[in-house]
């Protein structure tokens, strides 16, 4: 009945939370997934297996896949101007493709495993070019994805068992986390050693009898508080608020290969929020705003 139904669902949604893999749901639909795909510059046709794709901690869907090729992933070289903001450029006559940011410039050439970076030259990792891949119909300019990324100042990293590469801004240590009340709006304010993303999402676990909260995933982050205060027996991070509906915040090391750390806040009912990065402050903000729940006409 009822009774069993709600105790499902907060077992769900207690999985959920405590889950290491709960990221990984939307990639795990493709772990066994291969692809057929034609060489474009020999004619031939494999099957490859898909890469997944995971950018500051949030899913990276593209018409195209990342793939596996030679042990090496490849990615269609738009993912590496939409998502790091490069420019590309190609040159059909020459078969190269030119990846260009205020500080870099990348020039690959199809089926070279020699590529220029700002005219010095390098080997890519296992000899594995750029290359032309029709896949759908439709032929696109590949290119391997830890080699460009690192180029442009990201850090790559492996998930094994869901065949997801994951894409950062390079590792950060978070030193403090504290609830700050001076403005308009309460914010919980982050302090970090540099420049991190997130991703977040509501869990609005009191329509199963338990508590709502809001989960904001920091990755490739260090939990390294130096307010030992405010860290518990068993090195979680505790801060009683208990104000403005917000109830506590709670946060933890909650993957160490790659690296992220999860910060949870418990709430007394479901609020909007706004989370910005401060660069020179060198803090992540979590700002609470007030949400709109009910809009009604009326004729006067």
């Amino acid at each position: 009945g009822l009774k069993m139904r709600k105790y499902l669902s907060l077992l769900i949604v207690f999985v959920m939370l405590f889950s290491a893999t709960f990221d990984s749901f939307a990639a795990k639909k493709f772990e066994k997934d291969t692809i057929h795909i034609i060489d474009g510059s020999s004619g031939k046709e494999y099957n490859v297996k898909v890469v997944n794709l995971i950018m500051g901690g949030n899913d990276v869907i593209s018409d195209v896949p990342g793939m596996l090729f030679n042990s090496r992933t490849l990615v269609p070289v738009r993912f590496i101007s939409e998502n790091l903001g490069a420019e590309v450029s190609w040159n059909q006559e020459k078969k190269q493709a030119t990846i260009k940011t205020d500080k870099k410039e990348i020039i690959l050439q199809i089926e070279s495993p020699k590529v220029l970076v700002n005219n010095e030259e390098y080997v890519l990792p296992d000899n594995v070019p750029a290359k032309l891949i029709g896949y759908g119909g439709n032929y696109r300019t590949m290119v391997p994805l830890r080699f460009v990324s690192e180029q442009l100042g990201m850090e790559v990293g492996w998930i094994g068992e869901t065949m997801t590469a994951t894409i950062d801004k390079p590792l950060q240590y978070i030193k403090n986390i504290y609830y700050d009340d001076s403005t308009k709006f309460p914010e919980i304010v982050i302090k970090t050693t540099g420049e991190v993303e997130t991703s977040s999402f509501f869990l609005e676990g009191s329509e199963v009898g338990g508590e709502d909260r809001l989960v904001i995933d920091i990755p490739n982050t260090k939990l390294d508080i130096e307010n030992e205060s405010i860290i518990d027996s068993k090195g979680l991070v505790n801060v009683d608020v208990y104000e403005n509906d917000i109830k506590s915040i709670r946060a933890s090391q909650f993957e160490v290969d790659p690296f992220k750390t999860r910060v949870v806040v418990d709430v007394n009912r479901k609020k909007g929020y706004k989370i910005t990065y401060n660069d020179e402050k060198k803090e992540l903000r979590i700002k609470f705003i007030n949400l709109v729940n009910d809009i009604r006409i009326d004729n006067i």
